[in-house]
């Protein structure tokens, strides 16, 4: 079904699903570091968690 008035929106914005991810952040850790070296150059990966929350090993 088409929607007839062009002035409603068809899909929600985008904005409300940044702000959520942003106070995941604010509420995450870093669980693990790792430093890996190329021949380009080197670069960092992180595992964020939950604070309090241990991974399973």
């Amino acid at each position: 079904m088409l929607n007839e008035d062009p002035t409603e929106p068809l899909l929600p914005t985008i904005t409300y699903s940044v702000v959520d991810q942003q106070e995941e952040l604010l509420e995450g850790t870093i669980l693990q570091r790792k430093v890996c070296e190329t021949q380009r150059g080197s670069w960092e990966l992180l595992q964020i968690g939950l604070k309090g929350k241990v991974p399973g090993k």
